[in-house]
């Protein structure tokens, strides 16, 4: 954060002390959301790599059944069920 000029006559000490106790406050909190910031980015990361990596395997996971020819429904099932199990994933980050 850039200097604080103030071309303000203040009245006395505890003015000018409090002055410097809020800007440094106000420091502290823009400091505290750029690192938030940063770990929320950090997440969203890692999130987006888990539903790639998971999508992936479940594009196999079909391969493997298209390959098989016919299955058994329990095995249609479980694979919706796999689906099904993504979509809350796949949700909490929007498709561009």
């Amino acid at each position: 954060m850039g200097d604080l000029n103030i071309f303000h006559h203040l009245g006395s000490d505890l003015q000018l002390r409090m002055l410097r106790l809020i800007t440094q406050k106000l420091e502290s909190i823009m400091t505290t959301q750029a690192e938030l910031a940063a770990q929320l980015l950090q997440v969203r990361d890692q999130i987006t790599k888990v539903q790639t990596e998971i999508t992936g395997k479940i594009a196999d996971l079909e391969a493997a059944i298209g390959a098989a020819g016919t299955v058994s429904p329990e095995v249609e099932a479980a694979l919706q069920a796999v689906r099904d199990a993504l979509q809350p994933i796949d949700d909490i980050v929007p498709d561009a």
